[in-house]
């Protein structure tokens, strides 16, 4: 069948090219019968065409700019104007009422004291490298997370169930607070869960991370949400896994930077495989 149908189809090909053969030859032909004065009107004829399409073009542009000057005009004097501005004007008087709103809000944070707020965070721990835009070969830092979460501690209290989670792209997260050493890679923008990374947490068993930040006023567990996301690791290995970020929380929808109580980062420069962490 596939045999057949490329003969039908050369043979179709063949037809065509043979009548436009044709068509140019007995096209020329007939210029080579003409004398200059039949050949001058034949170019005469193509001028005038082009001149009736150009003002055909003209009338058309005309026509267009006419109705649309009367539809402006209808519209002017039209009832829907004044509701189209009155929508226009909701729209801004709601606008500005959500700017007030936040101010007012970020005041009263501000009139607030500071709280540090300690956690105690225990879940089986996953580590991301992170890397400029666009640059995944050139890892430059690993940040700490979770792939699990068993408990959250806060004041011996237990406050897993109160708190929540919140689905955001992590490595746009890193991207403002980390720049690449290199200029011209951009933010460490580049989120990599390598299957080497991916081996280490598969080995590791549930580990216990203090992290602290602060925060205006008490603290209410119900405001605090994880950040997590869903990551299919590199183009070769597809390791999927659900990252919970240590480095950074939400709370009461702000993003909040975190550290260690200890004092060493959730965030480390890379120095190969010795740079990775133990977990037991």
């Amino acid at each position: 069948m596939n045999f057949k149908h490329e003969m039908s189809m050369k043979r179709i090909v063949s037809i065509l090219y043979y009548l436009l053969i044709s068509m140019a030859i007995y096209a020329q032909s007939q210029y080579d019968y003409m004398d200059d004065s039949a050949v001058a009107g034949g170019a005469d004829r193509v001028l005038n065409t082009f001149v009736i399409i150009f003002i055909i073009g003209i009338v058309l542009v005309a026509f267009v700019l006419i109705f649309g000057g009367i539809a402006k005009i209808k519209y002017e004097f039209s009832p829907q104007k004044e509701i189209d501005r009155q929508r226009e004007e909701k729209r801004q008087r709601e606008h500005q009422e959500r700017i007030r709103k936040e101010q007012e809000r970020q005041k009263a944070l501000l009139a607030l004291p500071e709280t540090t707020v300690r956690l105690t965070v225990e879940g089986k721990p996953h580590l991301v490298e992170l890397a400029g835009c666009g640059n995944r070969i050139h890892t430059e830092m690993i940040a700490i997370c979770l792939w699990s979460i068993n408990r959250i501690i806060w004041k011996d209290t237990d406050i897993t169930d109160q708190t929540g989670s919140m689905e955001k792209y992590i490595d746009s997260i890193y991207g403002k607070h980390y720049k690449s050493q290199y200029s011209w890679h951009g933010p460490m923008s580049e989120l990599i869960v390598s299957k080497h990374c991916a081996d280490l947490a598969d080995k590791s068993s549930s580990v216990t991370f203090e992290i602290e930040f602060t925060i205006r006023g008490d603290f209410a567990p119900q405001k605090l949400q994880i950040i997590h996301h869903t990551h299919e690791g590199l183009r070769h290995h597809y390791v999927s896994r659900d990252i919970k970020c240590l480095e950074f929380v939400l709370y009461d929808g702000d993003v909040i930077q975190t550290h260690l109580v200890n004092g060493k980062p959730l965030c480390f420069p890379y120095e190969g495989y010795n740079s990775y962490p133990e977990f037991k």
